[in-house]
C-alpha cells in the first residue's frame, strides 16, 4: 500500500485517508494512527480508495468515501 494523502475532513471531524493498492491484489489493510489501530474495509487490486477516520474513545472508526468524502 503505499499513502496518497492524510489530510483533515472537510468536515472538520476527524482524518481522511487515501490509499492506493501497489501489490496487485485485493487486501483489507489495518493501519496504526496515534498509536491505535483500525481495520479498513476491503478494497481491490490496483484500486485507489480514500477512508474517513473518526476518533473513537478506544481508537479510530473508519468508513470508506468517495473523491468528495461522501460514503460509499
Amino acid at each position: 500500500l503505499r499513502v496518497l494523502a492524510l489530510k483533515r475532513a472537510d468536515s472538520g471531524n476527524g482524518l481522511i485517508l487515501r490509499l492506493h493498492e501497489t501489490a496487485g491484489r485485493s487486501t483489507q489493510p489495518r493501519v496504526k494512527l496515534a498509536g491505535k489501530s483500525v481495520r479498513l474495509a476491503k478494497f481491490g487490486a490496483g484500486k485507489i480508495q480514500s477512508f474517513h477516520l473518526t476518533p473513537t474513545k478506544t481508537g479510530w472508526s473508519a468508513r470508506p468515501v468517495d473523491s468528495s468524502e461522501q460514503s460509499c
